[in-house]
């Protein structure tokens, strides 16, 4: 499915300032990124002969996998950006602004790749489940726990889980007959 909600002419959009409300969709992400659930945007446009800037605010909620518990749960992004698109512009981005080049006359903006952009920006490099963190987002300490017999040889008093001698013996064998 194309998204042509995100895609605006040139020449439909009014001179001065306008603004628009958007629901996006779960195509908004592609395949292979985090599953996107929903989410709202505010886009305003600001046209001039010589110019269109457009700012947008957007609110959305995607899926993500816990790194340390493997549980999927959902993380509301919250971003804004601005984007001006000019004849001489020199297809700079910043941190909170990108410049891109148009022409005046039958043109079209696509602003997917940029909503795409923040909201894959704006999620956490490790994602951790609400679960693990305190009411302030901090982490909080867990507890390892460790299941079955302990495998180190140097411990005293413990033993080592007998499938393992079994998988050395099978080494060893295969080593003889090479």
């Amino acid at each position: 499915m194309a998204l042509h909600y995100l895609t605006f002419k040139t020449q439909e959009i009014p001179e001065g300032r306008s603004d628009i409300h958007l629901e996006l969709y779960p195509d908004v992400l592609e395949e292979g990124d985090p599953r996107f659930l929903e989410g709202k945007a505010t886009l305003s446009f600001f046209k001039t002969q010589f110019f269109i800037e457009v700012g947008y605010e957007l609110s959305a909620t995607v899926q993500l996998q816990c790194d340390r518990s493997l549980d999927l749960f959902d993380h509301v992004v919250e971003t804004s950006y601005k984007v001006v698109f000019k004849a001489d512009a020199s297809n700079i981005a910043d941190e909170r602004m990108a410049e891109r080049s148009f022409s005046n006359y039958g043109e079209e903006i696509d602003l997917k790749s940029d909503i795409r952009d923040s909201i894959l920006l704006s999620l956490p490099i490790q994602p951790i489940h609400p679960r693990f963190k305190d009411g302030e987002g901090n982490l909080v300490a867990f507890e390892t726990q460790q299941f079955g017999a302990s495998m180190n040889p140097d411990s005293e008093g413990e033993t080592i889980d007998p499938r393992w001698n079994k998988l050395k013996e099978l080494k060893q064998s295969q080593f003889a007959r090479s």
